[in-house]
């Protein structure tokens, strides 16, 4: 995140501290929160802006941990299958440090 520019940093601020203030259920109705399709554990957090950031989560003890996050399309697009296998190794890494 050190190379973003300066508005996009606080864009995804700003986002974030959005994202804290509902649920993860009111997040999946308004279609910031979708399963990714063929990895049943992973999210995908979408920071809907004039460049599309999205971050690759997992959903644990109902909170939203980011694995990785990137520029770019997202699950209907390719952009995001080449980031699961890594967020899957992240995702069982976490789960045996935290659960």
């Amino acid at each position: 995140m050190e190379n973003l520019p300066a508005k996009d940093f606080k864009y995804i601020i700003d986002k974030r501290a959005y994202f804290h203030r509902h649920s993860i259920s009111q997040l999946k109705i308004s279609r910031h929160l979708e399963n990714i399709r063929g990895a049943t554990e992973l999210w995908e957090l979408k920071f809907h802006w004039r460049t599309e950031y999205r971050a690759v989560c997992i959903i644990r003890e109902n909170k939203i941990v980011m694995l990785d996050m990137f520029k770019g399309s997202g699950s209907a697009g390719r952009g995001v299958t080449k980031y699961i296998p890594k967020c899957l190794q992240r995702a069982e890494d976490w789960n045996k440090r935290c659960l």
